[in-house]
């Protein structure tokens, strides 16, 4: 329903014609960023240089997980607002890269509510690889469970990710004054008919942010640019004929669940 490539090239157009009223409020953002994630990783340091508990240390390494991830989602949302204010109007000021505090608190929600599964299994790997869990597994005889259950555990937590990425364009549902109730519905239904392919973007993207994130400097140009690719997407998907054959995709998909609820009844 989508392709990626366009959706890029576009994003990369987009930034380059509006380089620097993009460029400098995104590098604002990435330095505040930093500076609190260097901060974080020091102290996250201090923790396990520290001979801390086993609790103390699970959450100084999810601490260094977590907060870069929940600010560089904040950026992208930043990112898209003021991006998506310009490509609406054509005009832009500083104020309209910052949603009202409502709009801020629902996609803080929303990104919490989506991250939550894969934030349980990330704790749940960091708590069986532990040295005391180890330790136990391994005195209980139980190595072969010790090797597998890391990777068990990660891989059910992808999978759950994937279930989740249907509601991935919420924050454009909150930024047009949709509920975010009503903004994940309008994601899922959106994504009926790509979300294999749009989890692909999204790990994808999230190797590029990945990668811009280990040169520092990088992020000054792969979040700007995940920001708008998701929002050509987003475009994309929300063009008046895609969303009529979205639309009838899903009453074919309420006729088939009421026929078997009939026929189950009969």
């Amino acid at each position: 329903m989508f392709s990626m490539k366009q959706s890029f090239n576009l994003a990369v157009r987009f930034f380059i014609a509006n380089f620097y009223k993009i460029f400098f409020v995104g590098a604002v953002f990435v330095f505040l960023e930093r500076l609190i994630v260097f901060s974080n990783v020091a102290f996250a340091g201090s923790v396990l240089a520290a001979g801390a508990s086993t609790a103390a240390r699970l959450f100084a390494q999810m601490f260094v997980l977590i907060v870069p991830t929940f600010f560089e989602a904040l950026i992208i949302f930043f990112l898209t607002a003021g991006s998506k204010f310009l490509h609406d109007n054509g005009s832009l000021r500083i104020k309209n890269f910052f949603p009202s505090a409502q709009k801020i608190a629902a996609f803080i929600y929303g990104f919490i509510v989506l991250i939550f599964p894969m934030f349980i299994a990330v704790l749940l790997f960091f708590a069986v690889t532990s040295d005391s869990a180890q330790k136990f597994l391994t005195e209980s005889s139980l190595i072969s469970i010790s090797i597998a259950l890391p990777f068990l555990i990660l891989a059910a937590g992808v999978f759950i990710s994937a279930l989740m990425s249907r509601y991935v364009f919420f924050y454009f549902g909150v930024l047009d004054g949709l509920s975010l109730a009503d903004s994940f519905r309008k994601s899922a239904r959106l994504t009926l008919l790509c979300r294999k392919k749009l989890f692909l973007l999204l790990i994808l993207l999230a190797l590029f942010n990945a990668l811009g994130f280990a040169l520092i400097a990088g992020s000054l140009f792969t979040l700007p640019l995940s920001a708008l690719t998701m929002m050509y997407v987003y475009f994309e998907l929300t063009k008046p004929a895609v969303e009529e054959t979205l639309q009838d995709r899903a009453f074919d998909v309420e006729d088939e669940i009421m026929g078997a609820t009939q026929k189950e009844k009969i």
